[in-house]
């Protein structure tokens, strides 16, 4: 029974009572943004975790642990190498579900500490859990073996494929350890991202689309990935 939003539940002791404490985060909440346009012509544009098979684009510097990145940083244990409010643009796909939930704030802190608080635009594709998890109660096997995520096992039952989507760590060839890269150890859906990056600092935060970027030059197909199975959030300051 609901009474002035309290819930009360009968139980085998008599009954429960349920007072929400504050009311709850809403999609509808996020801001939309309008048409971003990049002020500084000598601005710093970051593709976090380009390194896996994004093109060098011009004016855009790729940061990654690999070694062939422009910029090699663990951005999951140190700072990156740039002033405070000195980059204009941050994309980064597929990168997020690497990090693990401990580390993740420092990841986000660090974004918004560079970002231009007068200017800039953050760009956030990551695998989208709502998908996955509505495949597997539609027991949708076709969803995980289209997939660009890679699957542990595909001939696994459903269940064994929701799994390899959620948690895919990867050991190392030599050591038998984990890897340094680490495979998905994090998920999101859109309200969890966008309370995240509220939780940050970030204001501005609102869904986005497949290219659908509000940054123009950000619509092109050497950036977004896999719209099948993705959310697209930005954050503008």
């Amino acid at each position: 029974m609901h009474l002035f939003n309290i819930t009360f539940k009968k139980t085998s002791n008599g009954f429960s009572i349920f007072i929400p404490n504050k009311k709850p985060f809403a999609l509808s909440e996020a801001v939309k943004a309008e048409e971003f346009k990049i002020l500084k012509s000598d601005s710093i544009k970051l593709n976090i975790g380009g390194g896996k098979g994004h093109p060098q684009v011009d004016g855009w510097k790729v940061v990654d642990i690999r070694n062939h990145a422009d910029i090699v940083v663990d951005i999951s244990r140190n700072p990156l190498p740039f002033e405070d409010n000195s980059v204009s643009a941050i994309f980064t796909s597929h990168t997020l579900e690497h990090i693990i939930p401990q580390r993740l704030p420092h990841v986000l802190t660090e974004f918004y500490r560079v970002m231009d608080k007068q200017n800039s635009i953050l760009r956030i594709i990551v695998p989208d859990t709502q998908k996955a998890i509505k495949a597997y109660l539609e027991r949708d096997h076709a969803f995980f073996n289209t997939s660009d995520v890679t699957l542990i096992d595909p001939d696994a039952p459903i269940g064994g494929k929701l799994a390899s989507w959620l948690y895919s760590t990867r050991l190392d060839k030599t050591t038998g350890e984990l890897a340094d890269m680490l495979g998905h150890v994090n998920c999101f859906d859109v309200e969890y991202m966008i309370f995240i990056l509220r939780k940050i600092g970030f204001k501005k935060v609102y869904e986005s689309q497949y290219q659908k970027s509000n940054l123009a030059e950000l619509r092109g197909k050497a950036w977004d990935r896999h719209p099948m199975e993705s959310i697209f959030v930005e954050a503008v300051f």
